[in-house]
């Protein structure tokens, strides 16, 4: 029988290989997510600013601040429809990485964009694992976020670890 892998099981993969290297690594992460910076010359008195212009299957801030996507793709057609979408995973992430299962390697590995980097899971030894095809090319305009940015993402993981842990009930 041919294993394969589900959504949820990459997910785990990319936290495991990336953990070490993160500060902070939040599933589905959404554009609506702002931070607001108080401003005296807004009407208001504060400005609000998107920390990703998209949503992310996963989403990391390194230790050094840049932040650090990866998309999910568990199908052809999954990945296919990714390039219908009117986002195009830039903005200020520094690295884009597409994470695949083996077994549709060969048949999307031509269609990366250049800039984007390829993990791929594994089946061997009775268990999957994630390894690093190709390395992303670091987006040189991304610029580190600030604390405020890092504050809002770790609180947005924790809200989603306990909203998870209550579905789990």
């Amino acid at each position: 029988m041919k294993e394969t892998i589900t959504t949820p099981k990459m997910e785990l993969l990319i936290y495991e290989y990336f953990e070490k290297s993160s500060l902070v690594i939040v599933p589905k992460f959404s554009r609506l997510n702002a931070v607001r910076y108080d401003d005296n010359t807004k009407r208001l008195g504060y400005r609000s600013e998107n920390i990703v212009t998209h949503e992310c299957d996963m989403l990391m801030v390194t230790k050094n601040y840049f932040l650090r996507e990866i998309e999910i793709k568990v199908s052809v057609s999954d990945f296919k429809a990714d390039f219908k979408k009117k986002h195009n995973h830039e903005g200020n992430i520094k690295q884009f990485y597409y994470a695949v299962p083996y077994y549709i390697l060969d048949k999307i590995k031509d269609l990366v964009p250049e800039q984007a980097g390829i993990m791929v899971a594994v089946y061997e030894n009775e268990h999957w694992q994630l390894k690093r095809h190709k390395k992303a090319i670091d987006n040189k305009s991304a610029m580190p976020i600030d604390e405020e940015k890092l504050n809002k993402i770790f609180r947005i993981g924790y809200l989603k670890y306990w909203f998870y842990r209550k579905r789990e009930k």
